[in-house]
């Protein structure tokens, strides 16, 4: 009975054993599908922060790129814009010039004209000509036309009817004057000649006939002569006038059109400026846009790193779990069939119960104690080969996570010292533009100051806001350059922050697994056996 007993009483732990193990599998494998559930959406996550980063990294090169252009574009729009509203001031000074001469010449053309009006007004002579014929007709340019029995003024008369010619050689005056019918007689009478040659064609001439040089030297027929600069012609200097006041027209219109084109250009080159201006801000706005994405990008992505390792080790272990419990539930089972096999191998139970009872008790406690420590000697045997592997893997991992934080904390370092440099050189830029703009100012004064130098004064703007554009240039490097040493050490810090925190996680484990090891478990069995 007995026997019977502990052979039911065997059977009975060997199955309440099997159903422990393979409950604890069935556990440990829904927790290892549940780890490499963890792990698959951890690897995800991080191929997603692997894109994002990437992404980002590219979008923060664009911006970058795009920054430049635009900035290269806006200097460029802003030299142009400057030369074109120099281009305009001095076209709309000279039309204001332009505009002054003809409208003073207007006006003192207007006060020497007469009431009756007057044949000079009437004609037109070629540039250079105006005291040649003013030395011919004088004062009587002056005279007016006049019909009837008026008293004083130009009568139109019929035309010789033999016209007597000139001297050999000489060139009719009226070639190069265009005047009215009125005056056909007299201008068919004037000869052009060199001022060398008029005394000696003096006494060529005819009744009526003379000779002017360009100068306004003067030979008649009746043998007077006047020299050029003896009596100065009033109607001379009055043709002058009239011919420049056409010539300033003339140029008053073409500088108008010129001003209008450059008053366009200028227009179209503000709002050119005005557009990459904004182009400009856009493209700071999206540059620093993009640098916020890559630095969230990078953390995003140290965090994934981190739990993508915590998700792998934590598969591991249950893996290793796994496979514990299978080998114990086997074992369970082996000793399970035993146990059915000596339950059916025994006698009856009436006949051998007092043969065997003591036996049996003996035999079997003797072999409960030896499956029992076989048992616990082999798990302790597979824990102490797991976690001297998985111990070696963790020293490995935080030899590996020390050097990365070693180099994590030089690259800060050498952060450090860009960032300094380029807070200095930040600093230093900044002085620049103050000073610029008090030097524009000084250049501002001295052209209020000093209108008679406003073309050296615009010269001199012209180069200060020259220096000023490459100022700002410089301030602008120096800002980018901050910036870049601020991402640069955000990004190390994540990093250093990331690998503290895997390092003091490996440090744990190793704590964990050293108050657990194999060591400690042989020991406490040696103290109990039982």
């Amino acid at each position: 009975a007995v026997f019977h007993q502990s052979a039911r009483r065997l059977l009975e732990d060997s199955r309440k054993t099997l159903e422990r193990a393979e409950a604890a599998a069935e556990a440990a494998r829904a927790e290892t599908e549940s780890a490499r559930v963890a792990l698959e959406q951890a690897r995800a996550e991080h191929a997603r922060a692997e894109k994002t980063a990437s992404a980002a990294t590219e979008a923060a090169s664009a911006a970058e790129e795009a920054l430049a252009a635009a900035d290269a574009a806006r200097t460029e729009a802003q030299s142009r814009e400057a030369d074109a509203r120099a281009a305009l001031s001095e076209a709309e000074g000279e039309v204001n010039a332009l505009t002054a001469e003809v409208n003073a010449l207007a006006r003192l053309l207007e006060r020497e004209t007469a009431e009756d009006g007057q044949v000079m007004d009437l004609l037109r002579v070629a540039p250079g000509y105006e005291k040649a014929l003013g030395a011919a007709l004088a004062d009587d340019l002056r005279a007016p036309l006049v019909e009837g029995d008026a008293a004083s003024g130009w009568v139109a008369l019929p035309g010789y009817a033999g016209a007597q010619s000139l001297p050999e050689g000489v060139q009719p005056l009226a070639e190069f004057v265009t005047a009215p019918e009125v005056l056909s007689r007299r201008m068919g009478q004037v000869g052009l000649v060199d001022a060398a040659d008029g005394a000696r064609l003096q006494a060529a001439l005819k009744p009526g006939q003379r000779l002017v040089s360009r100068a306004g030297d003067l030979w008649r027929w009746d043998g007077f002569r006047a020299g050029a600069e003896d009596a100065p012609s009033a109607a001379a200097l009055r043709l002058e006038q009239i011919n420049r006041l056409e010539s300033l027209k003339q140029e008053l219109a073409a500088a108008t059109a010129r001003a209008e084109g450059a008053a366009h250009a200028h227009e179209h080159l503000r709002a050119e400026l005005q557009r990459l201006s904004e182009e400009d801000r856009a493209a700071r706005e999206a540059r620093k846009a993009a640098d916020r994405a890559l630095s969230d990008a990078n953390r995003a992505l140290s965090r994934a790193e981190a739990e993508q390792n915590i998700a792998a080790g934590k598969l591991e272990s249950l893996s290793l779990a796994v496979t514990r419990h299978e080998e114990e539930a086997l074992a369970a089972r082996q000793r399970l069939e035993e146990a059915e096999r000596a339950l059916s191998d025994l006698p009856d139970l009436d006949s051998a119960r007092a043969e065997v009872e003591d036996v049996k008790l003996t035999v079997e406690a003797a072999r409960l104690t030896m499956l029992s420590r076989r048992s616990a000697h082999d798990e302790i045997k597979r824990e102490g080969e797991s976690r001297t592997k998985r111990a070696q893997q963790v020293t490995k991992e935080l030899s590996g996570w020390r050097l990365r934080l070693e180099s994590a904390g030089k690259r800060m370092g050498e952060l450090e010292a860009r960032k300094a440099e380029a807070e200095a050189e930040l600093k230093e830029a900044s002085v620049t533009p103050a000073e610029l703009a008090a030097r524009r100012d000084e250049l501002a004064a001295e052209i209020r100051k000093a209108e008679a130098r406003r073309t050296a004064a615009a010269d001199a703007l012209s180069s200060a806001e020259s220096a000023l554009r490459e100022a700002v240039g410089a301030e602008r490097e120096a800002e980018r350059q901050a910036g870049e040493a601020r991402e640069a050490r955000a990004r190390a810090e994540a990093r250093a922050e990331a690998a503290c925190e895997a390092v003091e996680l490996a440090e744990a484990r190793i704590r964990e697994e050293q108050q657990t090891s194999p060591a400690a478990l042989l020991e406490s069995l040696d103290a109990d056996p039982e």
